[in-house]
């Protein structure tokens, strides 16, 4: 997919009208920005873009927030090099895809497509609304350059199915590296769960994106390692990731990455024993009744703990672990900021500009901020409700649902058994990330948004060229 001189024309003025229509928000000292598009048209042209691709997967477990290398970039929240290079990127895309059309026909007849591109379409729609357009535009806009170049593109690269495992071998490799500088970086408060959430920086916010994106791949490794095939080849690269990884999501004391990789492990024995619904529904009211018999001895008072038992135990501590007590806190200024706005929300990015209004005195913790200024509604589906309002988070849900459906029903149709070991790897991968969503929300996050769509792009690509596997 090389660039020819007209898609490059257009790629520049796609480029330099949204730098003009967003330089307004920027100091004048930073003017230089508008050079960024130009300079890196000139610097994928000289590239297959296929290859940036892997570039990009590769360095993103590194990336770092740009302010991070000096007060020359303190006011621009990009993390670098991934959303500086996609930054560029994503205009090219946008002309290969307008230009080469037809390889993109089947990728949107699909279902899940169709659910993407709704979610998008309503999340665009809503921007016009929201209380702060400006905000609202620049998540949309980032959303467009994880999704573009990770679910449209990376189906077509993944129709080689060798390249599923080299998306998981590259972005895990300085995943690891990452690790062992956050190990390192922990012992030498003898892994103290107070420093866990400062070991991370510079290259995740906090702890818990950083246990939420292992919790991710760990099952992925350890199903490939299961297959004779990569297992003979790679075993020992792939016996030290996963041993890497595991001791890197204990202790990071990243208690709902922990439950999301134990329901997301359940899940995977699930569809591995074949059971049916009838088996699912039936577990399921075992589960809840179970809950509501014991109840009062599921719910703690333990409090956040160096010993991995009581930290996991403070998980239900909802009277004085602070931590829990503020996501509730959070989670019900969502609610009555929907109440306030039920069908369009208060605009995309827009919650943590908003919710200190919605503090209720009594919700308050010791962590809680005057001004509201301490991120996110610590729920994907809560955000999603406040901000795009009932009809976003239905569009949300289908999309997911989308997601699951296919790709379990494509697990236990394919003849092709190294199609179904990625399909697995696939949903239950997506299954830890959309159970941690329950607890906090990154799509926002490079680390975690290229993994996220990337995965959804291998069960899509699957299904389409799945007649072409099964051949092979």
């Amino acid at each position: 997919m090389k660039i020819s001189f007209y898609q490059g024309f257009l790629a520049i003025l796609f480029s330099a009208f949204f730098v003009f229509f967003s330089s307004y928000s920027l100091s004048i000292e930073k003017g230089w920005v508008i050079l960024i598009p130009i300079i890196c048209y000139f610097f994928f042209s000289l590239f297959n873009i296929d290859n940036l691709l892997w570039f990009i997967i590769l360095l993103t477990p590194l990336s770092v927030p740009i302010a991070e290398l000096g007060y020359f970039f303190e006011n621009i929240n990009f993390t670098f090099p991934t959303e500086f290079l996609l930054f560029g990127l994503l205009f090219v895309l946008i002309i290969q895809m307008i230009f080469y059309s037809q390889r993109f026909v089947g990728i949107f007849n699909h279902r899940v497509t169709y659910f993407l591109c709704l979610y998008l379409l309503w999340m665009f729609l809503s921007c016009f609304t929201s209380t702060d357009p400006l905000i609202s535009f620049k998540l949309f806009l980032t959303r467009l350059w994880y999704i573009i170049p990770f679910y449209f593109f990376m189906i077509l690269v993944f129709r080689e199915r060798g390249n599923i495992f080299k998306f998981i071998l590259l972005y895990t490799i300085p995943l690891c590296c990452v690790v062992i500088y956050t190990l390192i970086q922990q012992s030498g408060d003898f892994f103290d769960s107070k420093i866990a959430n400062g070991a991370v920086h510079p290259f995740f916010n906090d702890h818990t994106s950083y246990g939420a994106i292992l919790a991710f791949f760990i099952p992925s490794v350890f199903i490939i390692m299961c297959n004779e095939k990569y297992f003979r080849k790679w075993n020992i690269v792939l016996f030290m990731i996963i041993i890497i990884l595991s001791i890197g999501l204990v202790f990071s004391y990243t208690r709902a990455a922990w439950i999301s990789f134990i329901i997301a492990s359940a899940f995977g024995l699930f569809l591995k024993m074949k059971l049916n619904l009838k088996h699912f529904i039936s577990l399921s009211f075992i589960f809840i009744g179970f809950f509501f018999i014991y109840q009062d001895k599921l719910v703690s008072n333990e409090e956040s703990s160096d010993s991995f038992f009581r930290h996991f135990q403070s998980t239900s501590n909802i009277t004085t672990d602070a931590s829990n007590m503020e996501r509730i806190n959070r989670w019900n200024c969502a609610i009555k900021m929907f109440n306030e706005k039920p069908i369009i929300g208060y605009g995309p990015g827009t919650y943590q500009f908003e919710y200190a209004a919605f503090q209720d005195s009594d919700d308050k913790t010791i962590i809680s901020t005057k001004f509201g200024d301490g991120g996110n509604a610590h729920s994907e589906y809560l955000s999603a409700l406040s901000e795009t309002g009932i009809i976003g988070l239905c569009v949300f849900l289908l999309l997911v649902g989308s997601v699951f459906l296919k790709g379990i029903k494509l697990y236990y149709t394919l003849s092709c058994e190294e199609s179904k070991m990625f399909i697995l790897c696939s949903l239950i991968a997506l299954m830890t990330y959309f159970i941690h969503a329950f607890f906090n929300n990154f799509l926002d996050i490079d680390k975690v948004s290229i993994a996220v769509w990337s995965f959804i792009a291998i069960i899509v690509s699957i299904d389409l060229y799945k007649d072409n596997t099964i051949k092979n």
